[in-house]
């Protein structure tokens, strides 16, 4: 159930009224660990309950309630655009909240616990002599837990006997505040995506002061911490903004990859093409159209197609190379005949040359004798 915030002012600042909080009026109930819940009237600025407005700080709205002539109650509420996540790591850690105030001169860890500490701070303020406060400072998120939000809360306290803790050095000089005592509340808005800042802060600064004067300083220290958050929104959007360059960088990355696959991908065929032989090139040249002319084979010396009746005379001449061959293969045979055929005729004509030999000596002595 949302919180209802009947403060025309208050809505007007705000883009969202913090989810989960009961409505105006109801008591404040208990967590699931026994917790007092945060109630409306801890963050209400009715005008029933005696708050006014004040005017403006740091874009915060600032209310003041009536009291006593030296107590100064202030509260201001105000939208910050960064969810509550990233502000809460700004506020835990007590001491370096505290400390981060623009008007702590000084400082010093009293006493130290589980989520706890007890500062003493030197305080400055324009318009008073300096003051001290003992104050214990604390993490209270338990009570808005459920609301997903965040608290941290201060309050003055005591000194105890026999403290071991640090103070301010024996020789500061300053005065010692009666109360100074406040909390930051921290409640998402605008479906957890901004929130809804409300800061209090009462003062009783000692001494014997104008109503006037206590106010100044007042408003002064609660513009000091209004101050204090506002940084932290700042470095929080900043974050959020170095987040989101992530996120964009890492998706162009993720978009490069996907068109360099794809790039690889189309480039696929092309390399495959580029990779194919002659003979794979020859074996798929294009088929001719309709009406087109068979450009024959192709001639190997030219590179140009011929005709089909150059291409049948060409097979002409070299199957009549063909049939010649044998022929010229057996001339060798038929000149080795030849020659075997000379030797006889001429062995045979030596034989007959003999022959008459004989006969003409026969014939000489048969005419001798």
């Amino acid at each position: 159930m949302a919180l209802n915030l009947p403060s025309i002012a208050l809505a007007a600042c705000l883009l969202g009224a913090p989810q989960g909080l009961p409505e105006a009026g109801a008591e404040s109930g208990d967590s699931d660990e026994g917790e007092p819940q945060i109630s409306p009237g801890e963050i209400s600025v009715r005008p029933e309950d005696g708050w006014t407005e004040k005017g403006k700080e740091v874009d915060f709205v600032v209310y003041g309630r009536e009291g006593r002539a030296d107590t100064v109650r202030l509260r201001a509420a105000g939208a910050l655009e960064a969810p509550v996540p990233l502000l809460a790591d700004h506020l835990a850690d007590p001491e370096a909240f505290v400390r981060s105030w623009n008007f702590v001169d000084a400082s010093a860890a009293a006493e130290r616990g589980d989520g706890w500490s007890v500062l003493e701070a030197l305080m400055r303020s324009p318009l008073l002599s300096p003051r001290c406060a003992r104050m214990k400072v604390e993490d209270d998120s338990s009570r808005v837990a459920d609301f997903g939000g965040q608290r941290l809360v201060w309050a003055s306290a005591a000194k105890k006997p026999g403290a071991n803790g640090k103070s301010l050095p024996a020789d500061t000089v300053c005065v010692s505040m009666t109360a100074f005592s406040g909390a930051v509340t921290l409640l998402p808005a605008d479906e957890g995506r901004k929130t809804l800042a409300v800061v209090d802060l009462l003062v009783v600064p000692g001494g014997h002061l104008p109503r006037y004067i206590s106010g100044k300083s007042a408003r002064w220290w609660l513009t000091g911490i209004l101050g204090t958050i506002r940084r932290s929104e700042s470095a929080a959007l900043e974050e959020l903004a170095a987040m989101a360059a992530a996120e964009t960088s890492d998706a162009g990355m993720d978009e490069d990859a996907g068109e360099t696959f794809s790039d690889a991908a189309s480039e696929t065929p092309d390399a495959g093409r580029d990779a194919q032989t002659p003979a794979d090139a020859a074996a798929v040249q294009p088929s001719n159209g309709p009406g087109e002319e068979d450009a024959g084979p192709v001639d190997d010396d030219a590179g140009a197609p011929v005709s089909s009746e150059d291409a049948a005379e060409e097979a002409d001449e070299d199957e009549a190379d063909a049939g010649q061959v044998p022929t010229n293969a057996a001339a060798p045979d038929e000149a080795a005949d030849g020659g075997a055929d000379a030797a006889v005729s001429e062995e045979a004509d030596a034989g007959t040359a003999e022959d008459g030999a004989d006969d003409a000596d026969a014939k000489a002595a048969e005419t001798g004798a």
